[in-house]
């Protein structure tokens, strides 16, 4: 009887395992069957999100200087952040606090102590299911900043919890890497920036950054490189990722940016914006070099908030009548073409077309040379309509004659280096002949700066028409890609006539609209250019543009400069190129000379204590006193001005172009040597001297 109801006892259990091992198997089934064909499309989905490929990020490559130094680069930053959730232990933490911000007040003392304290103990005191899980303390340190940061107490919980992404006491270091400009706002316009561009398409580079303007936007692809591939894979603990194909680095770029150039040319903008008592809306300058095209500085100031900061690139990206800048071009069609053979040739001034003579007088006859000189608009005109010429009988054939000469031409990013520069602008309708008088004398044709530059330096390069250029290599991990000098047109114009081009433009400067900016000791040729504001399609009599274009020094021209003031809000005629542009160029000049690009001697690669010369053009005792820190000189006692006339006024201490400005307006011939500021002066102040008489000055660093 026991015995039976032992195997009874078996055979019940067999059963109930049996009945759960079927149970268990026809769930795994059901399980099974679920997952692989019911709910197959979703776990595919969760698989692909978990197993995808992963992009490996290049490293952006660097833009340099002409010499090397850096402009552009990556820099690794740091942020300092506490996840509050994940603090573990609440007492360590407490007890650490007054340490931790002892430190960060002391050496981020935008907050105290107190502040520091309240400000982490803010989101501490809230409920720890409420708790944000991350809040930043403090934001992009620099790797120097970071190491300070990383021996805090708390931070420095263990000897590597800097590169943990949680420590025992809740504080995490996260790197990032971010773009860098080292120069500041040193040609900032043309360099360019990087920022996110939204691209809801392309899932592979969501997170990149991309260069948006200059530079860095022309030249993208190639400063960013080509991504790797990160793909998945099983280990022994978890999924790891594997290097499958690894990034290339971008290209760094060498630009023709020269530093000293580029610092001296904002100098000289922003020192005789201070002085001027009209303000230009916008300041366009750009220093080029003769032989190459190279864009040595370029600077683009906008008046905004009362100051002025590089807002856009008006050089490359903007169009503005030239005004009388084109009356170059005029003359130089006139002369290529052949219906004027010689800017001496004499030529009717009489006044047509309801055009009256400008600065020529009552003269019934002019040389081309002469109508140059004075900026005629009723000569320029009559040299085109006097004369025989085709486009007086068909005007819009002047508009092929342009494009002829490469004047239509895209500056394509690839060409220039800069990303949106703009093509001449010209009507898009029949052009008459009241259009074509006005563009022989400055209007109804918008020139980019950056091109009427190119024309200038045509002409002061012996006609060759240059194509500019702002980057002249390539720099790869293993090779290195030139750019090399190219020509819009071989030719613009014969050397012939662009040396009678530069001697009408010597004339502007020695005795014509452009006499205040006359320098003894660096000659210039360029010409002048006057033109009022389009606001709202009508021609303002209130709203100048004032430009001075040339090259010097004028026997050997080695650079071409170009200098426009915007939108000056003033009365006509009351104020001249030669009073607002023109004086900017001076001041370049002037520290040129003083740091040995005008003259044979070497100039220094990588000046540290020295720097580039500042030049005082103003009588400020504040200015004089840094200038005696620079030199050495001490201080004029008394100013030039309280020196009679017949008396030699005092120069010591000046800039070179203030020193000259003050003794020829006197009356007398000057003698410089040496280079800087005024260390010595012969005859001394307060001598009299008779006009005409020759002043020595001595100058030094």
């Amino acid at each position: 009887m026991g015995k039976s109801n032992g195997n009874g006892q078996i055979v019940m259990r067999y059963l109930l395992i049996s009945a759960f091992i079927l149970l268990w198997a026809t769930g795994s089934l059901v399980f099974l069957t679920k997952n692989s064909l019911v709910d197959s499309i979703d776990w595919n989905n969760r698989a692909d999100t978990m197993y995808h490929e992963k992009t490996v990020q290049p490293i952006r490559g660097d833009i340099l200087a002409r010499d090397g130094s850096i402009l552009a680069t990556n820099q690794m930053l740091y942020d300092v952040a506490i996840m509050y959730r994940d603090i573990k232990n609440d007492t360590l933490f407490i007890s650490n606090l007054p340490k931790l911000v002892a430190c960060l007040a002391k050496h981020f003392p935008n907050l105290t102590k107190e502040e520091w304290s309240d400000s982490i103990l803010k989101e501490f005191k809230t409920e720890k299911s409420e708790r944000r899980k991350y809040v930043r303390i403090l934001k992009d340190l620099t790797y120097d900043q970071y190491q300070l940061v990383n021996t805090f107490p708390l931070i420095h919980s263990t000897k590597d919890s800097a590169f943990k992404s949680r420590t025992a006491a809740g504080i995490t270091i996260d790197p990032k890497t971010d773009r860098f400009y080292p120069c500041g706002n040193l040609a900032k316009r043309s360099i360019g920036a990087v920022g996110f561009v939204p691209d809801e398409g392309n899932t592979k580079n969501k997170y990149r950054k991309y260069g948006l303007y200059g530079l860095e936007g022309a030249l993208d692809t190639l400063l960013y490189g080509k991504p790797g591939i990160k793909k998945p894979t099983i280990a022994t603990r978890g999924m790891k990722y594997w290097v499958d194909q690894a990034p290339v680095n971008g290209y760094s770029v060498k630009t023709t940016i020269d530093l000293r150039l580029q610092d001296m040319l904002d100098n000289a903008i922003l020192s005789e914006l201070e002085v001027q008592e009209r303000k230009p809306q916008n300041v366009v300058a750009i220093l080029m070099d003769v032989p190459t095209g190279d864009i040595l500085a370029v600077s683009n100031y906008d008046h905004v908030g009362g100051e002025y900061v590089e807002a856009m690139n008006y050089a490359f990206r903007s169009r503005y009548d030239p005004g009388s800048l084109l009356k170059t071009l005029t003359l130089l069609v006139a002369l290529e073409d052949g219906f004027l053979h010689d800017i001496n040739t004499m030529l009717p001034v009489t006044p047509i077309m309801g055009q009256h003579a400008s600065h020529l007088g009552a003269a019934k006859a002019a040389t081309a040379k002469d109508i140059i000189r004075a900026s005629s608009n009723t000569g320029m005109i009559h040299m085109m309509f006097s004369t025989q010429n085709k486009y007086k009988e068909d005007p819009s054939l002047y508009i092929e004659r342009l494009r002829s000469m490469g004047l239509m031409e895209p500056m394509e990013p690839l060409e220039i280096g800069i990303f949106g520069a703009v093509p001449l602008g010209y009507p898009r309708r029949k052009i008459t002949a009241l259009d074509f008088s006005q563009m022989a004398y400055g209007y109804n044709l918008d020139f980019p700066p950056i091109m009427m530059a190119a024309i200038y330096n045509a002409v002061a390069n012996d006609g060759k028409f240059v194509r500019p250029r702002l980057y002249t290599e390539l720099i790869g991990e293993d090779t290195i890609i030139h750019k090399d000098v190219t020509y819009i047109r071989d030719r613009i114009c014969s050397s012939e006539h662009a040396r009678q081009i530069r001697e009408a433009w010597r004339a502007v400067v020695t005795d014509g609209t452009g006499r205040k900016m006359k320098n003894s000791v660096v000659p210039i040729a360029g010409k002048t250019g006057t033109a009022q504001v389009l606001i709202n399609n009508v021609y303002r009599d209130d709203h100048w543009r004032f430009t001075f274009a040339g090259c010097f020094p004028y026997d050997t021209p080695k650079y071409t400069i170009y200098v426009m003031f915007n939108d000056v809000n003033i009365p006509a005629n009351s104020i001249s190129v030669g009073r607002t542009s023109g004086q900017v160029i001076l001041r370049m000049m002037d520290s040129m000379y003083a740091n040995g690009y005008l003259s044979d001697e070497p100039i220094e690669e990588n000046p540290k204590e020295k720097g580039a010369a500042k030049v005082f053009r103003t009588r400020d005792a504040g200015a004089y006193a840094a200038t005696q820190a620079v030199t050495g000189v001490k201080m004029p006692k008394e100013s030039c001005d309280t020196i009679g006339r017949g008396l030699v006024p005092n120069v010591m201490a000046m800039g070179l172009t203030e020193a000259l400005s003050i003794l020829e307006r006197r009356g007398y011939n000057v003698t410089v040597t040496g280079a800087g500021f005024v260390s010595e002066q012969y005859p001394a102040a307060g001598t009299k001297f008779a006009k005409g008489g020759t002043v020595t000055i001595t100058l030094k660093q």
